[in-house]
């Protein structure tokens, strides 16, 4: 693919980047059904003090992990919520196309961002055109799966400390204390469905979000703010220069890439031993962030994404094909190829079949 992934390549003016706007929203229960509500809408609990000592362990046990359905859904929840607001996509009086060019995940526009300045990781998206729309659906890299597969006690146990923060910081009303004696739900989220334009590509996205800040509770039809809400975030506490360099230089990036797509005003982050106690929390202003940042820069990233999502729209013109592309970091390459016509796990057909006015 004839795409430069130099950073210098990219380091021009800022894109035409529209903020962005939420479309629609929708929960996950604990068994990942689809839920047009705010049910799982969680609001940020404001600590009086930045020192705190919230233990990331407690009752970690009793956790209900992720199930085993989670994995092949692919952008299945995404387009439920499509479903769900389709005629937010209508121009006229029928619903012939989604007048959209790009349907994907917040979480492969952020892979994406980073891409120029990625020196270990690759990854692999796969993209079908329909109807005028490319969708994209980031799957796992050979490596990924591989540790998933060999993932230690110890690593599974990091990785729910955040969804531990999270409870410990949130509470379904606003004023009302956190659960902390809960067992933590892995698999119930909040999501929201933004659209955005960068330049000359409109893209339509979701994004789990995890905290929102309201004096009271929102009812059904109350609008939603993407300054309201919070980006939440843990840390291990910064003690020499090498962690200091490493996390302005890795953390930031994606911190910042991710909370940039959907306009967020603020991160929070919490600071913890190896030992999973949070010991003090950071409120990180979004705009502000790129003044930290070693060694990246906001404007390489967005060209970037920029480039390539236009990069896709001219070179995947067939419709109904599956076509993989995979980004080599040690080869600095991304390669495009056309693998099989579309399987029904990419769009299913209740999808298929319900979208367009007949």
């Amino acid at each position: 693919m004839d795409i430069s992934v130099h950073p210098g390549d990219h380091d021009g003016p800022f894109p035409n980047f529209r903020q962005p706007m939420i479309l629609g929203h929708f929960s996950l229960n604990g068994d990942r059904e689809f839920i047009k509500d705010m049910s799982g809408l969680q609001y940020l609990y404001a600590r009086g003090d930045a020192r705190v000592k919230l233990d990331l362990d407690h009752n970690l046990n009793l956790a209900r992990k992720s199930i085993p359905e989670k994995e092949g859904e692919k952008i299945n929840n995404l387009l439920r919520g499509v479903l769900s607001y389709k005629k937010k996509f209508t121009v006229g009086e029928r619903l012939d196309n989604l007048n959209t060019d790009v349907v994907c995940f917040r979480g492969l526009l952020t892979t994406i961002m980073c891409t120029p300045y990625e020196k270990r990781d690759d990854w692999i998206m796969e993209v079908v055109r329909w109807r005028g729309t490319l969708y994209l659906v980031q799957v796992d890299t050979e490596k990924r799966r591989r540790e998933k597969l060999q993932e230690t006690p110890r690593q599974r146990q990091m990785s729910s400390w955040g969804y531990k923060f999270e409870q410990l910081m949130t509470s379904p009303a606003p004023g009302l204390s956190p659960d902390a004696e809960a067992p933590v739900d892995e698999n119930e989220e909040f999501c929201c469905l933004f659209r955005t334009r960068i330049n000359g590509t409109s893209i339509v996205y979701g994004a789990e979000m995890d905290a929102y800040k309201a004096d009271k509770r929102l009812q059904a039809g109350d609008a939603l703010h993407t300054d309201n809400f919070v980006e939440m975030k843990t840390s291990r506490i910064i003690e020499h220069e090498r962690q200091d360099r490493n996390f302005r230089r890795f953390k930031l990036l994606k911190w910042w890439s991710q909370s940039f797509l959907v306009g967020t005003r603020e991160l929070l982050c919490g600071w913890r031993d190896d030992d999973g106690v949070v010991s003090s929390l950071e409120t990180f202003i979004i705009k502000d962030i790129p003044k930290k940042a070693s060694d990246w820069k906001p404007n390489v990233c967005v060209n970037f994404l920029s480039s390539l999502l236009s990069k896709l729209k001219s070179t995947i013109t067939e419709e109904s094909f599956v076509h993989t592309v995979t980004w080599n970091s040690r080869a600095k390459q991304i390669q495009i190829s056309k693998s099989s016509s579309m399987p029904e796990d990419n769009l299913p057909l209740w999808y298929l079949n319900s979208i367009f006015d007949p």
